[in-house]
């Protein structure tokens, strides 16, 4: 059986997990404490994009 290379499921959910973090939990903090938190999950996220549309399908 062939495995799956479905790496970028992880990337996202790690980078809304920290968009959501930094919303709820953040939201009183200074900027240089919620603008690293929110720059890492675009750049999960951007990657987990990346990942999803340069892998080819399978079949």
């Amino acid at each position: 059986m062939e495995a799956k290379n479905d790496t970028w499921v992880v990337f996202l959910i790690l980078g809304m997990t920290l968009l959501v973090f930094g919303i709820l939990f953040l939201e009183g903090t200074a900027w240089y404490v919620t603008y690293p938190v929110f720059a890492a999950a675009l750049l999960l996220s951007g990657l987990a994009l990346v990942q999803a549309t340069s892998s080819s399908p399978s079949g």
